[in-house]
């Protein structure tokens, strides 16, 4: 009876409560050495067991560690994940984030009223600026002088080519990338530099004939 009922318990090894499934065949061995009375099983110390298996079987050890590695894993892939977020997040900031866009449009519309007032008042900073300073010397220490002579040659070249800046800015203002305006404004700087090589070509040959009659005019001297 007892024999038919052991033989019963671990003919499938395929049962849930197979021995070959939860530990294999030595705890397969350990039933059966206690369902026959040769182990006690209340003197076995099955926690002790299990914590000194835990502490020292490499297996159990490996098992640790591959799961620690796991673990770490899935916590790296997740930062690195954040990271990339953060990045295309700050990639993309300028034309994704409204307060940011808001800004900018802002700023580009104060910038655009003051090349108006620029352009619009064109003639009268010309003017100005082409009438000589009169008026009161201005207060500058001593120490100063030397730094104040070189700013001020600076100053003036850049003053003398502030017109050419303005004509520049208005040409910036009423410049247009509309719809249909492109292909023509490729077509006129197309057209602007085979007049530039032109002219270039034409300045290299008239270069060429005054040095050939140069040389004539020097051969002419040498002879008479």
């Amino acid at each position: 009876m007892f024999r038919s009922s052991f033989v019963e318990d671990t003919s499938n090894p395929w049962s849930p409560s197979s021995t070959y499934i939860n530990v294999g065949s030595l705890q397969n061995i350990v039933n059966f050495a206690e369902k026959t009375g040769h182990i006690d099983r209340k003197n076995v110390n099955i926690e002790g067991i299990r914590r000194k298996v835990a502490m020292t079987s490499p297996s159990v050890s490996l098992i640790r560690l591959l799961r620690e590695i796991s673990r770490l894993g899935k916590a790296l892939d997740k930062v690195n994940l954040e990271i990339q977020c953060h990045l295309k997040e700050a990639e993309t900031r300028d034309v994704t984030h409204v307060d940011i866009l808001g800004s900018k449009c802002q700023q580009l519309e104060q910038l655009s009223n003051q090349l108006s007032v620029i352009i619009g008042t064109k003639d009268e900073l010309i003017s100005r600026l082409q009438q000589p300073f009169v008026g009161e010397y201005l207060e500058i220490d001593a120490a100063h002088h030397k730094n104040t002579a070189e700013v001020l040659p600076m100053i003036a070249s850049n003053l003398a080519n502030f017109p050419t800046l303005l004509e520049n800015m208005t040409w910036i203002k009423n410049f247009s990338l509309a719809d249909g305006q492109l292909l023509t404004v490729l077509t006129h700087i197309e057209s602007s530099f085979a007049e530039i090589q032109s002219f270039y070509q034409a300045l290299c040959q008239g270069r060429n004939l005054m040095s050939h009659l140069q040389e004539e005019h020097g051969k002419q001297r040498d002879l008479a």
